[in-house]
């Protein structure tokens, strides 16, 4: 499974290895609610490889603009989950222990269906290259066991009390 191009489904059903819930998703990365766009990781290899989970609810408000009378989650924001699964499994790192991770770029994007209100996503990552200031990984999003996006991002590392100084 380390090639660009191969599918990452097969981690849909792999034996999963730890479980972070929602508090420990929330241990790791700075984001909250209403930006908080994963509920729970599936840690399959540790530094390589989980599943991020995120129901989508009806209730989500970014349905009241993204379009009325025809709902779909917005294109960019199963990127920005797919970088939030990535970040959790990063962040249990030793290495990453007082640092936080930045998307740099997103080298690469295919959204193939709609992602729908109600719908179970399943983010499957796999971290491409991890350093000490930056890194690659890409990741599908599946629901009901079906590609709906697909994406490669780059991200930049930075020591926390850096960023969320009083100065900065």
């Amino acid at each position: 499974m380390d090639s660009d191009t191969e599918s990452l489904q097969k981690l849909l059903s792999a034996p999963v290895k730890l479980r972070l819930d929602s508090g420990d998703v929330k241990g790791l990365i700075p984001h909250r609610a209403p930006f908080l766009l994963v509920d729970a990781v599936d840690v399959i290899e540790d530094g390589k490889y989980c599943v991020g989970l995120r129901h989508v609810s009806p209730d989500d408000t970014v349905f009241k603009g993204h379009f009325p009378g025809y709902p779909i989650y917005p294109a960019v924001l199963l990127v920005e989950a797919m970088s939030q699964a990535g970040a959790v499994l990063l962040m249990r790192m030793e290495m990453y222990k007082s640092k936080i991770g930045f998307t740099m770029g997103i080298e690469s994007a295919r959204f193939r269906k709609p992602v729908r209100p109600g719908d179970d996503m399943k983010l499957a990552m796999e971290v491409l290259r991890a350093g000490s200031r930056a890194g690659r990984m890409r990741g599908e999003v599946y629901v009901n066991g079906e590609l709906h996006a697909e994406g490669i991002v780059s991200f930049i590392i930075a020591d926390k009390k850096t960023v969320f100084s009083e100065e900065a």
